[in-house]
């Protein structure tokens, strides 16, 4: 039946029989009567719950489910969060139709890019990129921290993990496997520190373009050219 919304008392903004309070500024409280009392750029929808609190957007079965957020009625420069009941994704974009990030429904993350999916199974749980000119990545930790990625097989702390790290502090990359092993140090002056056997599956030769044939056993001398490896 159609009815018309009465507000308690004469001088109340609530609705009767409901917690919905509207005030003076045309704020609109749920639950709360004093949606002003929150900041000015979070106040004009309050929704407040002594325990669990939350809204639902709810479209139809293949439909989009949407919230847009814009400074003009041009629907331009907008940004927006939406949810595609068909697809099963969640978008974020921003500048108007441009989706910055995609979810989609088997939790791939993709970050400038739509279809996540679209890439090979094992290196498609995050896609970061453009399919147009440069895309990178950066890490940044503090002055004397240390900035690591790791990857490893379950949950175990150090346990058969593998990693790569930065100290800001020596300026060295580390590359290591099977938990704290180190397999791989580069110093701040480029030079490289194997912890273990170094096999050499093609060719290898010096900055002057000089091919080596050989090495002996010790290291210590290389046949076929002028050059001297330390031993």
């Amino acid at each position: 039946d159609n009815s018309i919304a009465r507000y308690s008392g004469t001088g109340g903004k609530t609705v009767q029989g409901s917690t919905v309070y509207v005030d003076d500024s045309g704020n609109l409280g749920v639950g709360t009567s004093s949606p002003g009392d929150y900041p000015d750029e979070k106040n004009n929808l309050v929704i407040r719950e002594d325990a669990n609190v939350g809204m639902s957007i709810i479209s139809s079965g293949t439909g989009v489910a949407s919230i847009a957020f814009g400074m003009d009625t041009s629907h331009t420069n907008k940004g927006w969060i939406d949810y595609n009941n068909n697809s099963k994704q969640m978008r974020l974009g921003t500048n108007g139709n441009n989706t910055a990030v995609t979810i989609d429904s088997e939790q791939r993350l993709g970050l400038g890019i739509d279809s996540p999916s679209d890439y090979v199974d094992e290196k498609n749980n995050f896609v970061l990129g453009a399919t147009t000119g440069h895309t990178g990545m950066t890490i940044v930790s503090g002055n004397t921290a240390i900035g690591t990625i790791q990857f490893r097989g379950d949950t175990s702390v150090n346990n058969n993990e593998g990693w790569i790290d930065y100290s800001q502090n020596t300026q060295k990359m580390r590359f290591g496997t099977n938990g704290l092993n180190t397999a791989l140090t580069l110093e701040n002056d480029q030079k490289a520190s194997f912890a273990g056997d170094v096999d050499i599956t093609g060719g290898l030769s010096f900055d002057d373009g000089t091919a080596v044939t050989s090495i002996d056993t010790d290291i210590s001398s290389v046949s076929g050219s002028d050059d001297t490896l330390a031993s």
